[in-house]
């Protein structure tokens, strides 16, 4: 028997109020108690689905994490270029990309660990466009470069990315993993992002 439309429709609508409500949920608790403080029931009861509703959509707490991360990332990375049509400082619309990262960094260095774990050798089915989604940083680090830079060639910009987005990576790496101070962080990647513009793609 088929389903009348209308139905189909609520049934839609229904299933995103609740995949927003988990992830709202997630973002909340994960920001609040870190990473390993939080289990899939708290998120659960914070967005008022069971345990079993929850596992509809997301498999395990990682892939919470990796969707709640990569989805700031996004709008980070719109952020960022919207800032550099604008006129902003190139370091200052370059740190946009990256302050979803940066910020969690700051309050729960752990949670930037997990998230790199999971993306890298997480089981997740989705793990290659999880990694897509997270390397469209490298693409909009260049596209604001061809807005700030643009009397440099492409080559040069496509480079000048690789570095900035490589180096920025493990200036986050090195804070998960204690290796570096989280309260230097701000002051570390606007430093990386300054030098390396000097250096790969000078201004005038």
């Amino acid at each position: 028997m088929s389903v009348p439309a209308a139905t189909e429709g609520r049934r839609e609508r229904n299933k995103r109020v609740k995949a927003e409500a988990i992830l709202a949920a997630a973002t909340e608790l994960f920001t609040e108690k870190g990473y390993d403080a939080v289990t899939t029931s708290e998120i659960a009861e914070r967005a008022d689905v069971s345990n079993g509703t929850l596992f509809r959509y997301a498999r395990t707490k990682a892939d919470l994490l990796v969707t709640v991360l990569n989805e700031r990332l996004t709008r980070g990375c719109e952020r960022g270029v919207a800032m550099a049509h604008h006129g902003a400082d190139p370091v200052e619309a370059i740190i946009a990309l990256l302050h979803p990262l940066a910020e969690t960094g700051l309050a729960h260095p752990e949670i930037v660990v997990a998230y790199q774990r999971e993306l890298l050798f997480g089981a997740n089915p989705t793990r290659d466009s999880d990694l897509g989604q997270v390397e469209q940083l490298q693409a909009a680090i260049a596209e604001i470069l061809a807005i700030v830079r643009p009397a440099h060639g492409e080559d040069e910009r496509a480079f000048a990315a690789y570095a900035l987005y490589s180096t920025m990576y493990m200036d986050l790496v090195r804070v998960g993993v204690g290796r570096a101070s989280a309260e230097e962080l701000p002051t570390t990647l606007r430093h990386t992002i300054r030098t390396l513009l000097a250096r790969l793609l000078p201004a005038g």
